[in-house]
């Protein structure tokens, strides 16, 4: 099993080192385990560059069979270890600053309520450093805007919702539908271009074949949502996170729903395949995401109902 597992994380790392360090061994214990494992097995798995490790059609093949087979094995050791014991242990999770900014707390507040036993280490961060550190094994799970799939990590959609045009309450008003081309010499404050949000409007840009030169770039929500109030710039925001600013922090802001198509956000929660979630880290997933859910499951079920008719039509 020791082997297995040594040969999974050399697999997805394709690095000694960073296989090594992930599982925090030494790197001639990582070498010696896979030499005999390739001896057991009587194929090479990997061929050795000075770069990287590449896995062979044999390495290929054996990833495939003893993944499940691991993932299997992890979680029956996990439910037998807690088989009638109240929830403990420890849940690490990452976030976007934009998800749960005004449900995470009262999550928060119930979850260690109910799970006395449980404990929690919280960091925000952008998408792509947090999915590295679910795939590394730092974090048990995390939320972001975006799904990446890269081993070993599974992503699974919570919900969806739609992005906005946002302004302030009293800026110019403007029709209740409007379009980018509309909008045009308007001045933008958006996220930076390595924020998750800031991907998403890109893309549904270039498949609407548009084009949008922000003014100012920052990642700070609370930031926009002042430049905004003041009437200076405007931006494009999901409709949970204009939610929290105004039920929280009381900001005066206007929404107009876009006519473009595509400008749409996935709230998704990505896990480690090799490390299946504690029975601690599924519960705590299942209140965020039920409460996330309560938030904006109307209205999607609503707009989900309003696309199928579309595309009938």
């Amino acid at each position: 099993m020791r082997q297995i597992q040594y040969f999974l994380s050399l697999f997805e790392e394709q690095s000694v080192t960073r296989a090594a360090r992930r599982l925090n061994i030494v790197q001639p214990a990582l070498s010696m385990q896979i030499a005999k494992l390739e001896r057991d097995i009587g194929k090479p798995l990997f061929t050795r560059t000075p770069r990287r490790m590449i896995p062979t059609p044999a390495g290929e093949e054996m990833y495939r069979l003893f993944l499940p087979i691991m993932t299997e094995f992890g979680r029956a050791r996990e439910r037998l270890m807690h088989s009638g014991d109240a929830l403990s242990g420890h849940v690490r999770l990452g976030l976007v600053p934009s998800i749960g900014q005004h449900v995470l707390p009262d999550v928060l507040e119930r979850f260690v309520e109910r799970h006395p036993e449980v404990t929690l280490s919280i960091s925000e961060g952008l998408t792509d450093h947090l999915i590295e550190q679910v795939a590394g094994g730092q974090l048990d799970l995390c939320y972001t805007n975006r799904s990446d799939r890269v081993r070993p990590v599974a992503t699974d959609v919570v919900l969806r919702e739609r992005i906005v045009f946002v302004t302030g309450i009293n800026d110019i008003p403007y029709p209740p539908k409007v379009s980018l081309v509309e909008l045009t010499g308007c001045r933008f404050v958006l996220p930076t271009r390595e924020n998750g949000m800031r991907h998403i409007v890109e893309q549904a840009l270039e498949a609407d074949d548009g084009h949008l030169a922000p003014a100012i770039e920052v990642d700070s929500i609370l930031t926009s949502a002042r430049l905004i109030e003041k009437s200076l710039y405007v931006s494009l925001m999901p409709e949970s996170i204009v939610r929290g600013l105004r039920s929280r922090y009381n900001f005066a802001l206007r929404t107009y729903e876009l006519k473009n198509k595509g400008f749409e956000r996935q709230i998704v929660c990505s896990h480690n395949l090799r490390r299946p979630m504690t029975k601690a880290a599924q519960a705590f997933h299942d209140a965020l995401a039920s409460r996330l859910v309560a938030e904006h499951g109307l209205d999607h079920r609503k707009r989900q109902e309003e696309r199928r008719i579309a595309d009938r039509s």
